[in-house]
């Protein structure tokens, strides 16, 4: 069987990130690739700026989201290679389990 190396603790960070709709939400709002302002970020929403930014800080610990201080303001990126990260991890794991099922198979035809 072929292992791949996951970092458990980044998926784990990703995860619980991601378990939060207001999160899901923003990464929602960032994957069209452009830079976002928190003033940006926060229409639609019926909450405060602080309450959005504490959720940004959320998607930044766990490496979904990066900001850039522009003039004054400060700009929310969304880091695609965290998406690519889990995304490997699923395949693997589909592999993984697709690797049981065959050999389960082949047990139960014998």
């Amino acid at each position: 069987m072929h292992k791949t190396t996951v970092n458990h603790q980044s998926l784990v960070l990703l995860f619980a990130a991601l378990g939060d709709p207001v999160r899901i939400h923003l990464v929602d709002k960032l994957s069209d690739g452009q830079g976002h302002s928190i003033t940006e970020l926060v229409e639609g929403f019926k909450m405060s700026r602080q309450a959005v930014r504490k959720h940004l800080q959320a998607l930044e610990l766990a490496k979904l989201v990066k900001s850039l201080k522009l003039g004054r303001e400060q700009h929310f990126h969304l880091m695609r290679d965290k998406f690519t990260e889990a995304q490997e991890y699923f395949i693997e794991v589909s592999r993984q389990w697709d690797e049981n099922l065959d050999r389960l198979k082949r047990y139960v035809d014998e």
